[in-house]
């Protein structure tokens, strides 16, 4: 069996898919965090007031 033959090249184009997911992830979670952060200060309710 060469199953080692054939995962590592399947191995290294997870790590690669692993680390742009990492960074997708970590960017969206920081908008998300922002997001939320404008809500609990209430800035998107003073904002949505005047309009």
């Amino acid at each position: 069996m060469n199953n080692t033959e054939e995962s590592s090249p399947l191995m290294n184009n997870l790590q690669r898919l692993g680390s742009r997911l990492a960074i997708v992830v970590g960017v969206i979670s920081g908008v998300i965090f922002r997001r939320r952060l404008h809500q609990l200060t209430g800035r998107d309710a003073k904002c949505a007031g005047h309009s």
